[in-house]
């Protein structure tokens, strides 16, 4: 029996690393669904299997007319496939990262993904109440599903567990930003940039939070900071143009259009930055 069992098991990985290897989401799906009739109770085969189904209704999702009984079919396989990796392992903090990853990627074209993968991280930090980046994801799905109050809490956690964790500190950032509370948006982009001074997406942020602002004094750093972000990265197309608009209300017309030609010559079909041009060209 104990041969048996062993035959088995090893026929299972073999057709489940033939399926990893899948040149097509068809071909996938069969192997691993031989490779579960073989083995049915292995986590890892039902996660492959749920992303699988995911990736087939992403796929599907893009066609010029998809058939959204079909793609809501495919997800409900892949929420069945990833509940039975959670039933066979629901203590693993692995299995429902892999899972809560799945959901964010899915995102984008199912609206209740967002919630899902909230939820599996919501397990996830419950096990590992420790771990900063499990609070940092949850504050990322929370600040995406419109949980702003939550998001705020979740990254707090994730600062008091790493307080050098810029990834957490820009989160609190946008989140505080978000709420309208420009001023604790103000600090926590100062410490993120005080622990990484050169981070350009931070810097860009940074500028535009307090371009926004517009209090007192707050345009003239914010030109300071955007003239960083291209110092470093000569070709940032938003921190050029937020300069040109920056010139432009100042009334500096040339200095404007010098910062949009930039723009223009680094998007060359974008038709929004050419009408930019030629409204203040001619005046209007």
């Amino acid at each position: 029996m104990l041969g048996i069992w062993g035959v088995r098991l090893y026929a299972a990985e073999i057709v489940y690393a033939k399926a990893v290897r899948g040149k097509n989401y068809d071909e996938m799906e069969t192997n691993l669904k031989k490779a579960l009739a073989l083995r049915s109770g292995v986590d890892n085969y039902y996660v492959a299997l749920a992303q699988v189904y995911l990736a087939k209704a992403v796929e599907l999702s893009h066609q010029t007319n998809p058939d959204v009984n079909a793609i809501s079919a495919l997800m409900a396989q892949a929420v069945n496939a990833a509940k039975q990796a959670t039933d066979i392992s629901p203590k693993s903090v692995l299995i429902l990262s892999n899972l809560a990853t799945m959901y964010e990627n899915a995102a984008a074209i199912i609206p209740d993904a967002r919630n899902w993968a909230v939820k599996i991280l919501s397990s996830a930090k419950d096990l590992e109440p420790s771990n900063p980046i499990l609070w940092w994801r949850l504050g990322n799905n929370n600040l995406l599903a419109g949980n702003k109050e939550e998001a705020v809490k979740n990254y707090r956690e994730a600062v008091s567990l790493k307080r050098d964790y810029v990834a957490a500190h820009l989160g609190l950032a946008v989140s505080y930003e978000q709420n309208g509370e420009f001023d604790k948006a103000n600090d926590s982009y100062q410490t993120a940039l005080s622990l990484e001074p050169s981070n350009v997406e931070a810097l860009f942020n940074y500028g535009r939070l307090l371009f926004n602002r517009n209090g007192k004094g707050d345009r003239a750093i914010a030109e300071k900071v955007w003239l960083q972000v291209i110092q470093v990265q000569p070709n940032h197309s938003n921190a050029l143009y937020s300069l040109g608009l920056l010139y432009e209300i100042r009334g500096s017309k040339t200095l404007a259009l010098q910062y949009y030609y930039k723009v223009k010559d680094l998007n060359p079909g974008n038709k929004d930055i050419t009408n930019k041009i030629n409204s203040l060209v001619n005046g209007r």
